[in-house]
């Protein structure tokens, strides 16, 4: 009977506490309260069980996007970067240490676009199977299947990792062949005269090389389990007699990405390519002509080896500090 009683009085005890927890928390809402839910454990069960408070999102504040914090400066090894490989087609040294240590200070995740994407030559191709019309050998005028194609890809994975980008899908190789980078150089430059802080600017191309059977190779490369078009960086300089002072500049930014590139994908480049042309890479101290895969490859080629390629860009996001 006096176990009974002092049952009664206990069980009597945990409703008041209960309905006094539920007035100072408010409503059935106590119960999601951790230490609310830890006491009333302990009173029924006699055990003391740790409970975390569920995890949440705030909302965004009115107006401003839900972003996560920027990362640092990518820091590379300068040990690395010593080790790429380069093809020299001029008569100028190559001082890798110099351009390496020269700081790349830039931000590539401002609102306004900061990444301009060209093709100067914009027809270029992949391996026809029947899927496109050609509009001359290994060239087609079916953005589906031709560079066009390959900027778009690019395009899609930098936006998505918050860089601006322009994707200047402008024919500068049809119906002509010749001129197109001067046709080229004024769809850049109209583009910086509108958008001066634009950091980057890449000339997306394709090679061709054709073998001993006069059939064009595939240059390609395994990332991922993947087959991967292999990329090639190609840096214009003055030795042609065009005028390029700062060529040492995009040259700079050449070395980095391709120690970016080969830290993430060992053997998926070429060596970098340093040749006499300017390439109108004269207009911006960040600019750069890639070369995607050959006219054998296939276009998923290219789409997974640009996918290597933005990877590195994203990485550099918010510049680049050598150790």
């Amino acid at each position: 009977m006096i176990l009974r009683l002092r049952c009664a009085y206990i069980g009597a005890a945990v409703i008041l506490f209960a309905a006094a927890l539920r007035v100072l928390v408010g409503g059935f809402d106590f119960l999601e309260n951790p230490v609310a839910a830890q006491l009333l454990t302990y009173f029924y069960t006699g055990r003391y069980v740790h409970l975390s408070a569920p995890e949440t999102t705030p909302p965004p504040t009115e107006g401003q996007p839900n972003t996560e914090k920027r990362e640092d400066p990518l820091q590379i090894s300068l040990q690395a970067g010593l080790s790429i490989e380069y093809r020299n087609q001029t008569m100028y040294d190559i001082p890798l240490e110099k351009w390496l240590t020269q700081p790349l200070s830039w931000d590539l995740q401002g609102e306004k676009p900061c990444v301009l994407i060209v093709h100067s030559h914009t027809t270029e191709s992949y391996k026809n199977t029947g899927q496109y019309k050609e509009s001359d050998e290994h060239r087609t005028l079916d953005e589906k299947h031709n560079l066009i194609a390959v900027g778009e890809h690019l395009t899609r994975i930098l936006e998505a990792a918050g860089i601006s980008v322009i994707h200047d899908k402008t024919v500068h190789d049809y119906p002509s062949y010749s001129a197109a980078y001067t046709r080229a150089r004024e769809t850049i430059l109209g583009h910086l005269a509108k958008n001066p802080q634009i950091s980057l600017v890449i000339d997306l191309h394709r090679d061709a090389v054709a073998g001993a059977d006069g059939q064009q190779k595939a240059l390609t490369a395994t990332y991922n389990g993947k087959k991967a078009a292999m990329l090639e960086i190609v840096v214009g300089t003055e030795a042609g007699g065009q005028s390029h002072p700062d060529w040492e500049k995009n040259a700079a930014l050449a070395v980095k990405l391709q120690t970016v590139l080969e830290g993430q994908a060992p053997g998926l480049c070429r060596p970098v390519l340093f040749r006499t042309s300017r390439y109108n890479q004269d207009l911006t101290p960040g600019s750069l002509i890639v070369e995607v895969g050959a006219a054998g490859n296939t276009q998923q080629e290219a789409f997974n080896g640009v996918e290597v390629l933005a990877k590195a860009i994203i990485k550099m996001a918010k510049g680049v500090v050598v150790n």
